[in-house]
């Protein structure tokens, strides 16, 4: 049995990512199990403290075997298993909610927790299985302290029994990595292999201050067999790909990103290869390894990006690369909240999106110009629940009533299942969304109205398959619309994707209708430091969350194809939905500053 640390000094840097060796209590069983490993198993010394011994054995076993270390050990054992137990949830979900990856959100959170606490706790294993030894020593006195004699036989260690100890604490040295530190039960442990590289490896007794033996390697081969699921994956790089080995029987595996000044992100993944959202500008490194309890973390690999440059019109076909008729919206959502604080949101923007306001006069005459967001109403049935001709009739009446307001959304966020019900982006819905939009554009013209009628694209879900659905059911749909809207926050799966917003996905759906301009009506980041993220995004410093602002609003000018950036939202609420520029009290936060810092 072993029990890993893959040691992470305080340095911050992503090259500080050790290797783990830990390994299973117990076989997977066989219903359910993926790919259960057959090697590396040994019994532990807490299965071995709880047999029938003499209470001087016990004493004797607990002095060479320190509490704080085997403490240490069975934490950092059952942090590995909960990371791979979370890694299968995660893929579970995801195949059975493959139209609404949302409703994920809550597994790829516990995964990130549970690769979080898996590293805290191999950096505590690893400071105290480190701090506890001596010197590497060729005495032969007798006693706990003595060190063993290590040997290699193929891809397995031996070593000498020491004063009938019967744990020992295995350090392993992978290049350009920091010593990995296990401890593991008996004479003779086969460590997981590290294709590719020299590993050298070392032992002692538990007992503190136990001199070290001297160390042997093992050379393991560049391609080495795939049916050892605890093996460390082969990683490399294609270009922006990462791709692997199949190893047999797995089908699951974790993969680690460490983006520079970033915490690191796990995520899970399937096949042989993933691309991993770019980072402009930055080298990121990652490691993988399977979702197998006691696998091994692959040697880590990078991917260079380049610096993110902005889209440059086309002599000649500038109307395909910039389909906007003036400058750039920049706004903030304040819902429902009441003209009262018109004056303050008119401090930091010029517009503002409102959720199916009766009025907006109270806004208008503190300057700012209104998107009506006409939202619902939200139904179970999705949006093939909706009358399209009273709900045309009804806009065509409000914005009679509000002239002024330059933009009508039409719904909010259609294909959300959190709003919609569980079928909100199927294709039924799709197609009636695309006759909804048909029924308000011939109603506004047959009145003689022309306010920029929106149309969702990534329906709430992204990325952009929703708006494929719905101008697959009526190509014509562009004639409709004066703009599709994005609502581009930046996951909870890597934390320098999350800072930049999906752009990508915005660059994917200008890519598919490239003379449609694309107005961004909800895009946001949370400052409850300290709390769990939310299900579209991390949590950010206040001078963090000024700065995505200030970064997200220069790139979406540079496009030429963004009309509209509205920043969600006007203050914070609930326990970690603080995305507000401003508290809940009504404090000013850095982002407003960032905000008035544009011209509006």
């Amino acid at each position: 049995m072993t029990f890993s640390a893959r040691f992470r000094p305080a340095c911050g840097r992503p090259t500080c990512t050790l290797l783990v060796m830990t390994c299973l209590i117990l076989p997977l069983a066989a219903a359910g199990a993926e790919a259960a490993p057959v090697r590396h198993i040994r019994q532990t010394a807490h299965a071995r403290s709880a047999s029938g011994r003499s209470r001087g054995s016990r004493a004797t076993g607990a002095r060479t075997f320190p509490r704080v270390l085997r403490a240490a050990a069975f934490r950092s054992r059952r942090a590995d298993r909960t990371l791979v137990s979370d890694a299968r949830g995660l893929k579970r979900c995801r195949a059975q909610h493959a139209k609404h990856p949302k409703r994920c959100d809550a597994a790829r959170r516990a995964v990130q927790r549970a690769g979080t606490r898996l590293a805290r706790a191999e950096r505590q294993l690893a400071a105290i299985a480190s701090g506890t030894g001596a010197a590497a020593s060729t005495s032969r006195a007798p006693g706990p302290r003595q060190a063993p004699q290590l040997s290699v036989s193929g891809q397995t260690l031996h070593w000498t029994r020491v004063a009938r100890i019967g744990t020992y604490v295995l350090v392993s040295r992978v290049p350009g990595q920091i010593a990995a530190y296990s401890v593991v039960r008996g004479r003779a442990f086969t460590p997981p292999p590290v294709p590719g590289v020299t590993v050298r490896y070392a032992v002692r007794t538990t007992t503190g201050g136990s001199a070290w033996s001297t160390e042997q390697s093992i050379s393991y081969p560049s391609a080495p067999g795939t049916s050892d699921s605890q093996a460390a994956p082969s990683l490399g790089v294609s270009g922006q790909t990462l791709t692997w080995a199949a190893m047999t029987g797995v089908r699951t595996y974790i993969l680690e990103t460490n983006a520079p000044g970033q915490v690191s992100q796990y995520s899970v993944v399937s096949g042989t290869s993933t691309t991993p959202p770019a980072v402009p500008g930055a080298t990121v490194h990652y490691t993988i390894r399977t979702a197998v309890d006691g696998s091994t973390w692959s040697p880590e690999v990078s991917i260079s990006y380049p610096a993110a440059t902005p889209i440059q019109p086309t002599p000649g076909t500038a109307s395909r690369q910039s389909p906007l008729t003036g400058p750039m919206w920049v706004g903030v959502d304040a819902g429902a909240w009441p003209s009262s604080v018109a004056g303050d949101v008119a401090g930091a923007v010029g517009y503002v999106r409102l959720d199916s306001p009766g009025s907006i006069a109270g806004w208008t005459a503190a300057g700012l110009k209104v998107i009506d967001c006409r939202s619902g109403p939200y139904s179970e049935g999705g949006v093939s629940a909706i009358n399209a001709s009273q709900w045309a009739q009804e806009a065509v009446a409000w914005y009679d009533a509000n002239p002024e307001a330059v933009a009508i959304e039409v719904l909010n966020e259609p294909g959300n299942s959190g709003f919609w019900g569980p079928n909100a982006g199927d294709q039924e819905n799709a197609t009636a969304y695309a006759h909804l939009l048909k029924v308000v554009h011939e109603a506004f013209v047959a009145n003689g109205r022309s306010p920029v009628i929106l149309a969702s694209y990534d329906g709430g879900e992204g990325p952009t398959t929703w708006g494929e659905e719905v101008f697959r059911a009526d190509p014509n749909v562009g004639s409709y619309i004066g703009g599709i809207t994005m609502h581009s926050y930046g996951g909870t799966e890597n934390r320098a994707a999350s800072a930049l917003g999906t752009r990508y996905h915005i660059e994917a759906a200008h890519a598919q209708h490239p003379d449609i301009p694309i107005y961004v009506t909800e895009v946001g980041w949370p400052t409850a430091v300290g709390q769990p993220p939310t299900g579209d995004s991390l949590q950010w410093t206040e001078a963090e969350q000024a700065a995505n602002i200030t970064g997200f609003i220069d790139w979406a000018k540079g496009t030429g194809y963004i009309a509209d950036v509205t920043i969600f939202n006007y203050r914070d609420y609930g326990s970690n939905d603080w995305y507000g520029i401003e508290s809940a009290s009504g404090a000013h936060k850095l982002g407003y500053d960032a905000l008035a810092a544009f011209p509006h």
